[in-house]
């Protein structure tokens, strides 16, 4: 069965030929003997089943895009050491403001596409599907 399709050209050497087809054909047949026991389709042909599974590997599956994919989403350091502004935010609410102030933690890092001051923690949690 393998034979009738075989991708294999005269110009490369036989020990490479008798792997290759080893590897792809065998395995391909199987599959599709495998196929056809599972999904009760004995119509398939080898080489539209061949297709198929080529279809499947150049498959792109939809990926989310990144919130903003023109700005570069890093945590630099900075000279001057400021409140992380997700901290703040969330401590001001359930604490009040000046709650907040003293005990929200003070970072040298911030992120470069957001431009806010930001600590490792909240930077993973507000970029988790950025990244």
């Amino acid at each position: 069965m393998s034979s009738y399709s075989s991708p294999l050209k005269k110009t490369i050497k036989w020990y490479k030929k008798v792997a290759f087809d080893i590897l792809l054909s065998t395995a391909t047949v199987n599959a599709l003997s495998l196929f056809k026991s599972v999904t009760k389709n004995k119509s398939i042909t080898i080489t539209t089943f061949k297709e198929e599974i080529i279809k499947q590997l150049l498959y792109k599956p939809n990926v989310p895009q990144p919130i903003s994919p023109g700005l570069k989403h890093l945590l630099v350091t900075t000279q001057k050491k400021r409140m992380c502004k997700p901290c703040y935010a969330q401590k001001s609410e359930n604490l009040g403001r000046l709650e907040a102030q003293n005990k929200t933690r003070k970072v040298f890092t911030h992120c470069e596409g957001c431009k806010q001051q930001m600590c490792r923690d909240c930077f993973i949690k507000k970029h988790k599907n950025v990244l």
